[in-house]
């Protein structure tokens, strides 16, 4: 985001407006004890979020901004990738297949940048997951995703 800050004690957007802490958000809807942290958390980052723009990359969809764990982000972006969106259909076990491909070699990629940050990733998975079904309970794939992502 261009013209974003974050530090441990403010995130801002170039408007100035301070986005919300994640664990506040979450603490709120009872999703206590998840690690915080300092970082711009998009919540919605997956490929169709994100805009090639002349010699560089744009990202798009700042709604569900708030500042949080590096890993909530990684968490998120899996989730998404691998698992929302998607209907049920004759063609969706393939497609399921090719995102979550998409979705490991993404984790595996970063993971190869920023390996300290992923220290957390199964508890981020576990929240966020499990907030996912909540609020998509007819998410297809969802035994996978709890098998995979949740309770391993």
């Amino acid at each position: 985001m261009p013209g974003a800050t974050a530090s441990s004690s403010n995130c801002s957007s170039p408007d100035g407006n301070t986005f919300p802490r994640l664990v506040d958000a979450l603490a709120d809807i009872g999703l206590d004890g998840l690690p915080d942290g300092d970082r711009i958390f998009h919540g919605d980052l997956h490929p169709l979020n994100v805009l090639a723009d002349g010699d560089g990359w744009s990202v798009i969809d700042w709604s569900g901004a708030h500042v949080g764990a590096a890993a909530a982000d990684v968490a998120s972006s899996v989730l998404t990738i691998g698992y929302r969106g998607l209907h049920d259909g004759p063609k969706a076990e393939g497609l399921h297949q090719l995102r979550i491909h998409a979705a490991e070699s993404y984790l595996r990629h970063y993971a190869t940048l920023r390996p300290g940050v992923l220290d957390d990733l199964r508890r981020w998975t576990t929240a966020i997951g499990t907030l996912l079904l909540e609020r998509e309970p007819e998410t297809p794939f969802a035994d996978d995703l709890r098998r995979r992502w949740i309770d391993p």
